[in-house]
């Protein structure tokens, strides 16, 4: 009996998590979350070489899904880590604070979804680059010391 309500309690989490296909294949805008459901990373790479890197990273922190999930969620609980650290890394790092500060319907975040689906090669991934981007914040403030002190 208590494995059946754990049963129906990991379904009940199941379907909350789970992402639907979406819809309007045929549709002659930009989509990126469909791009990134179906992992048409050459898709995404060809729209975002004609635009200028802002206009690129708005579109990453503005298109979601109907449950509020952006591309990087997605990515994340689908393991698609080329699409993954393409958009994490477009635009010298822009895209850090949609892993930390983004929250769905559901009110789970990327590392919610990593560490569901247990991508640890994604989550490796991901904190590597954090470490990376850290790394050079410090010897960026490192050099402005040094050339403010003479």
């Amino acid at each position: 009996m208590k494995h059946n309500k754990q049963q129906s309690e990991n379904q009940k989490y199941n379907k909350t998590i789970t992402l639907k296909p979406l819809l309007n294949p045929k549709s002659t805008s930009f989509d990126l979350c469909y791009l990134t459901y179906n992992g048409k990373l050459t898709h995404i790479v060809e729209h975002f070489n004609k635009l200028k890197a802002p206009a690129a990273y708005e579109i990453v922190s503005t298109s979601f899904d109907d449950a509020k999930r952006n591309a990087l969620q997605m990515c994340a609980f689908l393991n698609f880590a080329n699409i993954f650290l393409y958009l994490l890394t477009y635009d010298n790092q822009q895209a850090t604070p949609l892993i930390d500060e983004h929250y769905d319907n559901n009110i789970q975040s990327t590392w919610h979804m990593l560490a569901y689906k247990g991508h640890t090669k994604l989550l490796a991934l991901l904190l590597n680059h954090i470490r990376y981007t850290l790394k050079m914040s410090t010897i960026e403030t490192i050099d402005n010391i040094k050339k403010s002190s003479g």
